[in-house]
């Protein structure tokens, strides 16, 4: 019996995350080998460049696209809605943001996958 009750768990355990149901959520979060750290650094940085910055969202320029900077710099930020997970920021709020570089033509921004607030 107690043979039959431990694979009825595992087989549910599966098919719960083979569905989605039960997430799985973790990782590292920390510098990375690239190791940009500021705005400037971002701006000369190769495409998918991984990026930590910290430093202040300064406004909202529509389609989760914001305004972002630092002591080094400025630059756009894209924070997808369901990324801010709750978070709620002013001008005042000093965040990290962590993800990476997007260069499309002339323009670079962070494609943003996770913020905090310092």
């Amino acid at each position: 019996m107690k043979k039959l009750s431990l694979g009825i768990i595992a087989l549910l355990s599966t098919s719960l995350f083979s569905l989605g149901i039960v997430a799985q959520e973790g990782g590292f979060i920390g510098p990375t080998k690239d190791n940009v750290t500021t705005v400037k650094m971002a701006l000369e940085a190769e495409d998918n460049a991984q990026v930590t910055l910290t430093g202040y969202i300064t406004s909202a320029l529509g389609d989760e696209k914001y305004h972002f900077k630092d002591s080094s710099g400025e630059m756009t930020v894209d924070i997808d809605d369901d990324d801010w997970n709750g978070l709620k920021v002013t001008p005042d709020t000093k965040v990290i943001i962590q993800g990476e570089v997007d260069i499309d033509g002339p323009n670079a921004k962070i494609d943003v996958n996770t913020i905090t607030a310092q």
